[in-house]
């Protein structure tokens, strides 16, 4: 059996909203973005989903909580890195998805597509 996985780049500061809330938990029809996002991967039984915050932010788990594994993204040096504190919990996984957290509208199906 084949193990998918999620990960959920979540540790933008999301500067150009001008707003002191993260992007990823603006909400849309009363639903933090993030959360979303991560309900798609669970619909489409992808495991484990593993979100990528900022070290300094506890907003994100605070919404999320134990739905998900968190990887911390120290310094923000890019996606590329962000991806990469993910990686041990991804170790058993034979392939991986990458989503960001801030494209609530991916709907399970496509996810499932891909």
């Amino acid at each position: 059996m084949i193990t998918q996985a999620a990960v959920v780049l979540a540790a933008g500061k999301g500067t150009r909203m001008n707003s002191q809330t993260p992007k990823v938990l603006h909400r849309i029809c009363g639903v933090e973005m993030v959360t979303l996002v991560v309900e798609s991967a669970r619909a489409a039984s992808l495991d484990p989903i593993v979100v990528v915050v900022p070290r300094s932010d506890s907003a994100i788990r605070d919404v999320l909580k134990s739905k998900v594994a968190y990887a911390e993204q120290g310094e923000p040096l890019g996606t590329g890195h962000a991806l990469l504190q993910a990686e041990p919990f991804l170790r058993h996984a034979d392939e991986v998805l990458v989503l960001n957290g801030d494209v609530p509208l991916m709907s399970s199906k496509t996810l499932e597509t891909l």
